[in-house]
């Protein structure tokens, strides 16, 4: 649903599809219903997943809520090992695209939501990268290829989260993105060291 006249701060919502009309208090009344769900739900996979199935119901994915929920959920994705931990890192790579991507268009530049953003795609994707090196899916100059290209996640993050004060926790994620940087140099210093003996 959508605003009739998004000049007028009265106007009612109207749906696109069925032309289902609803008056703008009881729309902002039932988002705030939703905001308050979302701020008392607990922090756990199984129920964030499930409210944010109940808010794909009614919004758009992309919708403020849903993506409040999505942030919500990408740090607990693999917190907890577990047998669904390569199913859920493939969960949180596509929500880490979709936030980003969202960003590109509502709130683009230096935020510390891209910044920390980043670091969790980077994190899942050498995640993923490993799983398949160990399950020979790739080989180890693929494996190391692959993961190059994810530099430039590592290198905007660090310059986002530079910005941050001490002792916030995106100054603390700042160290892990300079060890993430140490490790893949050491990676491909590594990778370029067996190419030359061979």
């Amino acid at each position: 649903m959508m605003s009739t006249d998004p000049i007028q701060k009265d106007a009612e919502y109207s749906c696109d599809t069925c032309s289902y009309t609803m008056e703008k208090n009881k729309v902002e009344s039932e988002q705030e219903m939703w905001e308050e769900r979302i701020e008392s739900c607990a922090r756990t996979v199984i129920a964030q997943e499930s409210l944010l199935e109940e808010l794909l119901k009614v919004y758009h994915t992309n919708h403020n809520m849903c993506m409040d929920v999505k942030f919500n959920l990408i740090p607990l994705y693999g917190s907890v090992k577990s047998e669904a931990m390569d199913m859920e890192a493939a969960k949180k790579e596509k929500m880490c695209e979709n936030i980003l991507e969202v960003l590109d268009k509502v709130l683009p530049g230096t935020i510390r939501m891209r910044g920390m953003i980043m670091v969790e795609l980077y994190s899942t994707r050498l995640y993923l990268l490993r799983k398949s090196l160990e399950s020979e899916a790739i080989t180890k100059p693929e494996f190391v290829s692959k993961l190059k290209k994810q530099r430039h996640l590592l290198e905007k993050s660090k310059t986002i989260l530079s910005w941050e004060p001490l002792g916030s926790i995106e100054n603390a994620r700042l160290k892990s993105v300079i060890n993430f940087l140490e490790q893949l140099e050491q990676i491909s210093n590594q990778a370029g060291t067996i190419i030359a003996n061979q």
